[in-house]
């Protein structure tokens, strides 16, 4: 008589039912602890990003009053209104290229410092700032008049030697941005370039990520 049962070597389907809905069931759960986008793991596209900060360095900078007039290697900017001339200063950053595959940026401060210097003339300086959108070299200088794009971001007040730091996380632009003096009709300021002697305190761009 033959015997019933199961053959020897193979497992029965309810097994493999079971096996694979608990795969499913932890492949789920793994998902929504450790992905924030779960269609994206769904379709096999899932990456991850260790939040974090990063400090850089201007990668070019300087200041203007005329369309001839461009101060790329000063260790200072000069920035408002003197003898009926508007100076203007800019400032640029290679902060994308700072930022791990996969991850967002979600802040970033411009970190600026005043100096002293003969082109102080006011004891507020107030700043306006906006992003430049066309391109430009710290041995040129940005066109006379560059467009700028976005909101204009009007700074609190600084007064004597002092750090400014902007919150220009609603001005990306990859041109950097310009700074002008926010107070008429008269008055400028002087502040510390990307060729200043001192490390510490040349303009700095910190941008967290996540």
């Amino acid at each position: 008589m033959r015997r019933r049962g199961t053959a020897r070597g193979t497992i029965p389907l309810a097994a493999v039912v079971f096996a694979f809905v608990a795969t499913q069931a932890a492949f789920a759960a793994w998902t929504r602890t450790t992905t924030p986008n779960r269609a994206a793991a769904r379709f096999g596209t899932w990456s991850s990003c260790t939040a974090g900060t990063v400090t850089l360095d201007a990668i070019a900078d300087g200041s203007r009053n005329a369309p001839g007039d461009w101060h790329g290697t000063a260790t200072t900017w000069e920035i408002g209104s003197f003898n009926s001339q508007q100076w203007r200063a800019f400032v640029r950053f290679d902060y994308a290229g700072a930022i791990p595959s996969g991850c967002a940026i979600t802040s970033m401060t411009l970190r600026i410092r005043r100096t002293t210097g003969t082109f102080s003339t006011i004891g507020v300086y107030g700043l306006r700032v906006q992003a430049v959108a066309a391109d430009w070299t710290e041995s040129a200088g940005p066109a006379y008049g560059i467009a700028t794009t976005g909101p204009v971001l009007t700074t609190s007040t600084c007064e004597g030697n002092c750090d400014m730091n902007l919150n220009v996380t609603g001005l990306p632009s990859s041109f950097g941005w310009r700074l002008a003096n926010d107070v008429a009709p008269l008055g400028g300021s002087s502040w510390v370039s990307r060729e200043n002697g001192s490390p510490t305190v040349r303009p700095k761009l910190i941008v967290s990520y996540a």
